[in-house]
């Protein structure tokens, strides 16, 4: 689940993180709303990049590597999330860049 938090009226929406809501997401980032994480008692925070990674590979499954062995589409879909993993990535400090420096 991906939140935005609309600055006008402090209101949070939650969107799919699954690609069904991808063009909703794309209207709140259009109109600037920032992307917030929802922690109970901690408030809206800014998502993390390692977070963003994890939650990224967690969408991986052995059905999408097989789709992305077997269709092109698949594939394309496999690149997408590896350049957005390769992005987050160098926000991370340099200990972690690849792979948490072991």
């Amino acid at each position: 689940m991906r939140h935005f938090k609309n600055p006008a009226n402090d209101q949070v929406h939650a969107y799919d993180a699954d690609g069904s809501q991808d063009d909703l997401i794309k209207l709140a980032q259009d109109a600037g709303w920032p992307e917030v994480d929802l922690v109970v008692g901690a408030g809206p925070q800014t998502p993390s990049a390692l977070s963003e990674i994890i939650e990224l590979e967690s969408m991986i499954t052995p059905r999408q590597l097989r789709e992305a062995i077997l269709t092109e589409a698949g594939k394309k879909w496999l690149l997408q999330i590896d350049k957005q993993i390769a992005a987050l990535r160098k926000q991370l400090p340099a200990a972690l860049q690849n792979g948490g420096g072991t």
